[in-house]
């Protein structure tokens, strides 16, 4: 996947809970939750292992990268 705009890509499986924060539609509890529940191969699978993407925050799956 890849960016939109100046947004660097945020590695899913690698980053602290601020900068996940810093992804469209993610809050304290969904980073904590999305760190919980890592590693992840792809879209699908975070979608599948964290139950709180939703319609709200899949705007962040543009600005972040699995590898």
């Amino acid at each position: 996947m890849s960016g939109s705009g100046n947004m660097a890509l945020v590695h899913i499986n690698r980053a602290p809970a601020s900068q996940l924060e810093t992804l469209p539609g993610v809050r304290v509890n969904l980073a904590a939750e999305i760190i919980k529940d890592r590693p992840f191969k792809n879209s699908v699978d975070l979608e599948k292992k964290v139950s709180r993407i939703d319609a709200k925050n899949v705007k962040m799956l543009p600005h972040i990268s699995f590898t």
